[in-house]
């Protein structure tokens, strides 16, 4: 699944599902991407560069969704638009970036460093990361250790030198760890790719009027003394206080985002 979809296509052409499964009694979520008919454009233009025929986005969100109850499991079936990535904080403030304008989906909104699914969703969220937030200290850039998460130092080195700063040798490295305290809140998902399997644990967001299943990992640094850029489009980063970003108006996030702090209070 994490090579699928050609590099050349450059973050334009994502994976959708046709089947999607959630065990309500046990917290399960099953993803059903058929190889053969899977992959969904950001828009008409993509499908013009590329000289491709594939579904775009839009479409796909106008599109029903069917749903149905079997015993625990809720059962949606059509095209279905997949999104993954990391809910960033540091001690108990959320790191959060704001979309602009021109933004192709909740513009004028706060997110999460996310994405839409062109590799399994673990390795989207953190690809996704690296590449939208850069990570400071005293000035030096810094890369994220998640223990168990892939590395990502490649993609992370490529966006600082995108955004021109100069790279350190070594680059220097701090901890990141999933909090105990909201680990009661994470499901799993399971994402089928054929006869390919992959597995994660993640906060899950279902999104009924988009027909869009977004999974999160949330990802807190310890220190304090750190600031943060984006890296990829030059939007504003902000640091929010957990209480004060909640007692805030839903409507400022994009939906994960939203979802997460009414589970975080």
């Amino acid at each position: 699944m994490n090579d699928h979809v050609p590099s050349a296509y450059d973050d334009r052409v994502y994976y959708y599902a046709t089947r999607i499964v959630h065990d309500t009694a046990v917290g399960e979520w099953d993803v059903h991407v058929d190889p053969e008919n899977c992959l969904v454009a950001l828009n008409d233009a993509v499908n013009e560069r590329f000289g491709t025929a594939f579904p775009t986005v839009e479409t796909l969100v106008d599109e029903p969704v069917e749903r149905r109850v079997a015993g625990d499991r809720e059962i949606y079936e059509g095209r279905l638009l997949l999104g993954a990535g990391v809910i960033p904080m540091v001690g108990d403030d959320l790191v959060l970036i704001f979309r602009d304008a021109d933004a192709p989906a909740d513009p004028l909104r706060w997110t999460a460093a996310d994405g839409r699914v062109d590799a399994t969703p673990t390795r989207t969220a953190f690809e996704e990361f690296h590449e939208e937030l850069l990570v400071f200290r005293e000035g030096t850039p810094v890369y994220v250790d998640v223990p168990g998460a892939p590395s990502m130092r490649d993609t992370y080195t490529e966006a600082l030198r995108e955004n021109g700063y100069e790279v350190p040798n070594p680059l220097p490295t701090v901890s990141g760890r999933v909090p105990e305290r909201y680990g009661g809140s994470f499901e799993t998902v399971r994402t089928h790719f054929g006869e390919e399997q992959t597995s994660g644990s993640f906060f899950v967001d279902w999104n009924s009027k988009t027909g869009t299943l977004d999974a999160a990992k949330i990802v807190a640094i310890e220190q304090s003394d750190f600031t943060f850029a984006d890296g990829e489009f030059g939007r504003c980063v902000q640091r929010f206080p957990l209480e004060v970003a909640a007692d805030r108006p839903a409507g400022m996030y994009v939906g994960t985002v939203a979802a997460f702090l009414e589970h975080a209070i």
